[in-house]
């Protein structure tokens, strides 16, 4: 069930780079341009749904964790006091991206998706700290992976800011498991 939910959500937020325009359409100078193949153009909106799409993803997540575990419960699964405020500030910067992914959109004259109904595999806090690990990585690689097909530079750069804000909460959960560093 775990590798389950892991796979689709890997693939539904690596959609934007298998469905991006390959890499030789989008260069100038092409090596060998197959013209038998015909190209889709993923669009800003495109590339921002998706982001709204992990984001739903992350701030439900943290919602019903918080929800489900209390500041003592994260004290009893060994992890300091103050951790719960982290995670309190996470949950908030989710929930934020939300906002202003569905205000770009609705500006753009474009619908935000909504969120789905999710049934995340945590049964414990340690569990729940693990998968929220494995989802900010996903989220970092999201938009590590959308950033090149973002055309607005507006854009470009508030996507680059999340991913940034991505970073410092995969950090945080990374340290809290004692997991090294990824690039060590």
């Amino acid at each position: 069930m775990k590798f389950a939910l892991l796979t689709t959500v890997f693939t539904a937020l690596c959609a934007p780079s298998i469905l991006a325009v390959p890499l030789e359409a989008r260069n100038t100078t092409s090596i060998a341009p197959n013209t038998n193949r015909s190209t889709t153009r993923v669009t800003d909106v495109d590339v921002l749904q998706f982001a709204l799409t992990l984001e739903h993803l992350e701030s439900v997540f943290y919602r019903q964790g918080l929800s489900r575990f209390t500041r003592a419960d994260f004290i009893r699964a060994g992890f300091p006091a103050s951790f719960f405020n982290q995670l309190q500030f996470v949950a908030r910067d989710e929930a934020s991206h939300v906002v202003f992914l569905q205000r770009a959109l609705t500006g753009l004259g474009v619908r935000p998706v909504s969120a789905c109904r999710y049934n995340f595999p945590f049964t414990d806090v340690r569990s729940f700290v693990g998968l929220a690990s494995v989802l900010e990585g996903i989220g970092v690689s999201a938009y590590l992976g959308g950033a090149p097909l973002i055309s607005n530079k507006g854009f470009l750069g508030a996507a680059g800011a999340i991913l940034a804000a991505e970073g410092v909460h995969q950090s945080l959960f990374r340290n809290s498991l004692n997991l090294m560093h990824p690039q060590t």
